[in-house]
């Protein structure tokens, strides 16, 4: 072991105020763990726009009691010479998850802010996440944190921050709060707790009851979230199967479906018995991410024992919602984070719409890498719609932003493809509870029309058109960083590379290469005032022609319309991990007669589903043709070209991957050709292995339609 680290760990041991840890911590260094002692003693976890997220464990590279203190510590510094009046009078409100130590961390951290001076407003139970933001925003405290890992694997805790507006922390707030905990790091005792017992007797921390809950209740309720007619006794339009996945919705989503909804649990309404109750460990989930369909699995099971109509869940600390339901067929399909929020902002345009006298004029939002189908849905509905970077820490701000200076009600809805919905501006923040009302009340409404959320969405598809979307993101050697990845693509463009060839020698060119990294950097004060342009990432997006496009005698294009109708293609990297991420989305419309022989968008939905008769086979004309699974072919559903290749150096040989597979099932996806060493396929949450098919290999992610 090296005197460096030796005396890194000692230092850290004598200053750490948990016992368990400083146990654990003295056992490594008496035993001679060098492997543990680098993996804990590696650099400071990063401090960034989302906070803290790390494993649990001992040392400034994990997650515990004293890197939450340090960071506390910093946050309270920030908050006295920022506003040094409100902190000291308004105070910060603090909520947690269910995970391990996230209690204790919690009110660690009020101890804390007591002994500097600044109250506490506590929840005093695990409590979803947008009650924080909720609470900063209605009590107009100085800011909040919520101690949560979110949907991350049960190893993880993490530390959340918000602003006094209620909105997540943004450039240059993080870098500011970051370098007032590098400097708490450099003393040598841990941060000053006051006395908890004394502090709730003279009121510096107060203990939420639920009178918050039922303020958030009437305040959503105020912003006419669920309109639906409620049942109360009643017989429901439809019924639903819900779990909070181990995690925090429980008890909220059980008040907001009997107060608001009337709905009456056992009899229209189940929630799943094994993981109603907050569990760190996560003992019936792999992975507590709602985006994993494997993590629905209870839940559909709840449906199907019910026959209910809906099956939805938040995630662990429920400011995500992810939905199924049924289509007119009766069987129970996953709705992706476009879909969903498609629906959910074309629900918020209608209403807006119908109420202004055809114009919604209310603004829309979603992310770049999000699906482009609520731009369009916008604009047919009279809306004004603004893309962001990824993370609510762009959308709420900018959302805020909107109201603040348009007025009362000019927000309607904003979304991130990844199941997170901004469906209520009592929350500047994704939120699983409002979200969950609005989902439920259009689900009501249009069920008392006998349709199906998939009928609603089969209607957007002949509205505004279908959007086909892919991820992928490519694992890179240890050695190299996203950013690499970036750099060379960069190089490749100004070396004049302007389209991609396939290997077949087929060419495709840019139409537009829109490189986010020439963007002016943020500036806070010209956001505030007015300026919703994106600003600089590294982020670079490609658009090319669909095939019905001929660009050879198409002339100068206008740029707006290649945005909104191009095939586009997002890579951005990773900022912690190895990785590259990649975002592909092919937009198209449905042409009058494209539903004989019975199919319909809701096929192309259903076969990309891996479910009903239909699949989607790739032909030596790089399209996709709908094809029945006795080989027939239907006329193409989607009028688009997906793109078949990105530069090899995003494709790395994988010696870890299953043994090819001779067959692909009937019904499951048939996708665009990538690249023959990334032989990984995931669909509908199976692995396979690459087929030997010449024209059947298939992605190796999920395809959408939305």
């Amino acid at each position: 072991m090296s005197s460096e680290l030796l005396t890194q760990a000692k230092a850290w041991l004598e200053k750490d105020p948990d016992p368990t840890t400083k146990d654990q911590l003295a056992k490594l260094i008496d035993s001679n763990n060098i492997k543990e002692l680098q993996s804990s003693f590696r650099g400071r976890l990063e401090f960034g726009t989302a906070g803290l997220r790390g494993v649990m464990g001992v040392g400034p590279s994990k997650m515990n009691l004293l890197t939450v203190l340090e960071t506390t510590a910093g946050l309270a510094e920030h908050l006295l010479k920022s506003d040094k009046d409100k902190a000291t009078t308004k105070g910060v409100a603090i909520a947690f998850d269910g995970r391990f130590g996230s209690r204790e961390f919690a009110y660690s951290s009020a101890q804390h802010f007591a002994y500097r001076g600044i109250p506490s407003h506590i929840y005093p139970t695990p409590t979803p996440t947008p009650m924080c933001g909720y609470a900063v925003k209605k009590l107009g405290l100085a800011g909040g944190i919520v101690v949560t890992a979110s949907h991350n694997p049960k190893e993880y805790n993490g530390y959340k921050v918000y602003g006094p507006a209620g909105t997540q922390i943004n450039t240059p707030v993080d870098g500011q709060i970051a370098d007032e905990i590098l400097k708490v790091a450099q003393e040598t005792q841990p941060p000053t707790l006051a006395d908890l017992e004394q502090c709730k007797r003279n009121g510096t921390i107060k203990e939420f009851d639920d009178e918050m809950l039922t303020s958030y209740i009437k305040d959503v309720q105020a912003l006419h979230t669920f309109t639906a007619t409620p049942v109360h006794g009643k017989d429901a339009p439809i019924s639903i199967a819900y779990s909070p996945l181990h995690g925090v919705g429980a008890h909220s989503i059980d008040r907001l479906s009997k107060e608001v909804i009337g709905l009456t649990e056992g009899v229209n309404f189940w929630i799943s018995p094994e993981q109603r109750v907050p569990d760190g460990a996560f003992p019936t989930l792999e992975f507590p991410n709602p985006e994993e369909l494997s993590t629905l699995e209870r839940v559909h099971a709840l449906s199907e024992q019910h026959h209910t109509g809906l099956a939805i869940v938040n995630d662990p600390d429920a400011d995500r919602l992810a939905v199924s339901a049924r289509d007119q067929t009766g069987k129970l399909r996953a709705l992706t984070g476009d879909q969903l929020g498609a629906l959910l902002g074309d629900e918020i345009l209608r209403r807006a719409s119908k109420s202004n006298a055809g114009k919604a004029g209310v603004w829309t939002l979603s992310t770049i890498v999000s699906s482009r189908l609520l731009a369009r849905l916008s604009g047919h509905w009279g809306g004004t719609h603004v893309e962001t970077l990824t993370g609510f820490k762009w959308l709420g701000n900018v959302a805020r932003s909107i109201e603040s200076r348009k007025g009362t009600g000019s927000f309607g809805f904003g979304y991130e493809e990844a199941l997170g919905y901004m469906a209520a501006s009592s929350v500047w923040d994704k939120d699983g509870l409002s979200s969950y009302l609005l989902v439920v009340s259009m689900a009501f409404d249009l069920a008392r029309e006998g349709k199906t959320l998939w009928d609603r969405l089969e209607e957007l598809h002949r509205l505004v058109g279908v959007s086909v979307t892919m991820q992928k993101i490519i694992q890179l050697s240890p050695d190299m960083r996203g950013t690499d990845v970036m750099t060379r693509l960069r190089a490749d463009l100004d070396s004049g590379k302007d389209k991609v060839v396939s290997k077949e020698g087929k060419s495709y060119p840019f139409s537009l290469v829109d490189d986010l990294s020439t963007r002016p950097k943020y500036d806070e004060a010209k956001a505030e005032a007015g300026d919703l342009s994106i600003p600089r990432n590294d982020v670079l997006r490609f658009y090319v022609a669909p095939s019905h496009i001929d660009t050879t005698s198409a002339g100068k294009r206008d740029e707006q319309e290649i945005m909104l109708g191009d095939i586009r293609i997002i890579v951005r990297p990773s900022g912690t991990e190895p990785k590259v991420k990649i975002y592909t989305e092919a937009l198209g419309q449905i042409r009058e007669g494209e539903s004989d022989n019975g199919t319909t968008a809701t096929d192309i939905a259903a076969c990309l589903a891996g479910t009903g008769p239909y699949r989607l086979e790739y032909t030596e004309d790089d399209m996709f043709v709908l094809m029945h699974r006795d080989n027939e072919q239907f006329p193409a559903m989607v009028n688009c070209l997906i793109l078949l290749g990105s530069p090899p150096v995003f494709y790395q040989e994988r010696s870890d991957l299953p043994e090819a597979q001779d067959e692909v099932a009937d019904g499951m996806v048939i996708g665009s050709r990538i690249d023959p060493t990334a032989s990984i396929v995931t669909v509908d949450s199976q692995r396979w292995g690459k087929t030997q098919k010449p024209s059947s290999i298939p992605v190796d992610v999920p395809v959408n339609v939305c």
